[in-house]
Parts: structure tokens; sequence; C-alpha cells
């Protein structure tokens, strides 16, 4: 990677109306617009001044018709496929080779057409274009560092905490092309994001959203901002009023709230407590909800995820 002043953009990027996580190797977007909600997941190489971009899905969530589709490439068939329901799909999905530019004023990623990123170095505001939104000017409000992999933490009473996020943090993305699934993942510091399309018990699963998170030695606190689900037996597809304001607020975990034998909604269910149910080194199971466990593996091998980020106290 020839130009380090990459790194400037990565991180977690917001405005009241969309959010947009950037990663060396990959971008979740998220939109909300009129009655639609768009998420997309865009993967790329570097390559010196060249990005090799790569928009691996996007999905669009109609909240009046609660119609919800997802066109993805299947690269083993080589094509793009459509799954959910018959839907006029606005976004186009695409693979591109971008120009890398920098000058004093901005860093540039674009090809003039229907794609571009530009950082303003003077505002540090990060413009975003592409065929699925016209111009999001976007507020960074975290930071990512690239970090190589580190074995985790092994977990003790005091650093439970510190190893639910420690363990968690960094981007993971799994396909099943015969299968037609997959599922892209990344966890910061303070965030946490997804998009899959999944099937249980044959039923197909279209899910997508971007949340807070915050953790200590009694368990996590998760915020959702942005649900988009879609499935046999729910349609949601919601953003918080001010997206900015929401994603930028600290989690102040209130250690009163957690109950040691289930989840606990907060706040009309805008905070979800998951309190500690047991542990081990390697291994930390939280109470989720219904009679679900949330299982967190501490990382000993490369192989966990596809990126690591470095740990930074919260």
């Amino acid at each position: 990677m020839k130009n380090s002043n990459i790194k400037h953009l990565f991180g977690v990027w917001t405005n009241e109306d969309s959010e947009l996580v950037i990663t060396e190797k990959m971008m979740l977007f998220y939109l909300y617009k009129g009655t639609e909600y768009i998420s997309a997941l865009i993967t790329y190489e570097l390559n010196e001044n060249r990005f090799n971009l790569f928009t691996k899905a996007v999905s669009c969530f109609n909240k009046s018709t609660e119609k919800a589709i997802c066109k993805y490439f299947n690269n083993t068939e080589k094509k793009w496929k459509e799954i959910g329901d018959k839907y006029n799909f606005p976004a186009q999905t695409y693979k591109k080779s971008f120009l890398l530019n920098e000058t004093k004023a901005y860093l540039k990623i674009s090809n003039d057409d229907d794609f571009f990123l530009k950082l303003n170095k003077k505002n540090n505001i990060l413009t975003f274009h592409s065929s699925f939104t016209n111009n999001q000017n976007l507020e960074q409000i975290e930071k990512i560092e690239m970090d190589d992999f580190n074995i985790g933490t092994k977990a003790t009473k005091e650093t439970v905490g510190q190893c639910l996020a420690e363990w968690s943090i960094g981007s993971v993305f799994n396909e099943d092309d015969k299968k037609h699934t997959f599922t892209a993942q990344i966890n910061t510091n303070k965030h946490s994001y997804i998009f899959s399309l999944n099937k249980l018990e044959g039923n197909q699963i279209l899910y997508c959203r971007a949340a807070r998170i915050r953790s200590n030695n009694y368990g996590s606190v998760f915020a959702q901002n942005i649900r988009l689900m879609k499935n046999s037996n729910e349609f949601s597809a919601n953003m918080v009023l001010n997206n900015l304001e929401t994603s930028k607020q600290s989690i102040v975990i209130k250690n009163h709230l957690f109950n040691p034998k289930s989840c606990v909604f907060v706040d009309g269910g805008n905070e979800i407590y998951w309190s500690l149910k047991d542990f081990s080194e390697d291994i930390i199971i939280l109470n989720g909800c219904g009679d679900e466990e949330y299982k967190y593996i501490r990382p000993i091998s490369r192989k966990n995820k596809t990126e690591y980020f470095k740990y930074v106290k919260y």
C-alpha cells in the first residue's frame, strides 16, 4: 500500500440519515431516504494508488410495502443474483478500479463517474457518493487503527470486560456460494456492524444493522441505531431520528440493570443488557434474550478474523 494517508479514511463516519464504516479491506454503508433503507457491502484491494473496488452486495428495504431485496455477486456462478421480494431496485452493483488522488486540500478516491470518496482535510468531512446514494457529507466519530494479529488476553474476573471488547474487534467475512449465504461483520471499539444473507431451516434471512456496544466485567450493553431485518416472521426497517447524534454518544453502563439470569431491555428496548453467565480463560458466555447464549472465544489464531484492529480502552 503505497499511500499511507489512506489510513485517515479508516473509521466510523455518520450524518443524520446515514452511516459508513471503512476498514482496510471493506466498507459497510447504511442509508435512510424516504420510505427506503439501503445497506451496501463494498470490498476492495489497495494497490499503490489504485482502488480495485467491488460492490459485493446491496440491499433495499421499503417500509411502506414491507418488501426487501438483496442483490449480490455469486463467485461460483460468476454473476449477480437477486434474492427477496420482487421490487424495483434502484441500486446498482459493480466491479471497477478507481484512482487515489491526493492534494493539500483533499484525499479522493474516484472514477469521476458513479462513485467517489472525498476527504476534506480542512474540516475532516468525508463525502460519499455512489449509484445508490447522492452525496452524503459525513463526520468521523471513531477512528480505526489497523493492527497485526495478537493472541487475546486471558479472561479473569478482573478482565472479562476488556476481553469482551478485545476479542471482538476486527472484521470477518464468510460466504457459501452453494447455499447463497454470506456474512460481513465489523466490530470496532465502540460500534458493531453486520450485513448478512443467511438461511435458517430453509427460510431466507436478510439482516443489516449498525449498533453501539460497550462492555465491563458484568457483561455488555448493546444499542442498535439501525436495524434492517426480513425473514418469514419479521420485517423491520428502522433508523433513529438523528443518527449522528445517537451514534456518537457513549453508552453509560448502569451495573444495577444487569440481571444475572437473563437479558434486560432498557429505554423501550433501545438498549439491551447482556449479563455475564459464565467464563473461563478462553470463553465468555453472556445471557442473550430468550433462551440464547452469546459465546465469545479468545482469538488464538490469525484465521479467526479477516482483519484486526487496535484495541483501545473504552
